[in-house]
């Protein structure tokens, strides 16, 4: 699409679904020191035992 219909990249990016880029997992406790020092960061999650409840992927908190 973007070479056919000679769209800038950064268009491209915004428009369809990219993915949320590099993943960096940190202990619990070094999470806040990581968030403040790289600001464009967000947290996406964490990570927990799993349960019985059959769910693999819950999502909770608020959308970026």
């Amino acid at each position: 699409i973007e070479r056919e219909g000679g769209i800038d990249p950064a268009e491209m990016a915004r428009v369809f679904n990219m993915g949320i880029g590099m993943v960096v997992v940190v202990a619990p406790e070094d999470a806040d020191a990581v968030l403040a020092r790289t600001p464009e960061m967000f947290r996406a999650g964490r990570v927990i035992e799993a349960d019985t409840s059959g769910d693999r992927v819950v999502f909770a908190g608020r959308a970026r």
